[in-house]
């Protein structure tokens, strides 16, 4: 798997070199952060663009409850952590035999 650094430099930063100034390759930089999310389709999620694929896998995401929230001092009952999890790991997410924390080092 290709880094995102060695993606960034060899798609944009060497080919429309040389810059001029910093501001210039900041904003080359925005314009290619959202082409490479809104456009570039992405072989390690089926062929996607990162922004379609991070909507899908939210629209079948859908918690029992808020993850994070600290329970513990309303009731002695929950876990020592006092965080609730639950498992995203249905529609297409599975259909593609990515496993969820597989889905969510991709999206971020």
């Amino acid at each position: 798997m290709e880094s995102q650094i060695g993606l960034y430099k060899t798609e944009l930063i060497k080919p429309r070199g040389p810059w001029r100034s910093l501001a210039d390759v900041e904003l080359a930089t925005a314009e290619w952060v959202a082409w490479f999310n809104t456009t570039r389709l992405h072989s390690a999620i089926g062929h996607l663009p990162a922004e379609e694929f991070e909507a899908i896998y939210y629209a079948q995401y859908q918690p029992s409850e808020p993850v994070g929230i600290n329970r513990l001092h309303q009731s002695r009952g929950g876990s020592e952590s006092g965080l609730s999890r639950s498992s995203p790991r249905s529609g297409f997410a599975a259909s593609e035999g990515l496993s969820s924390d597989r889905c969510i080092s991709i999206l971020t």
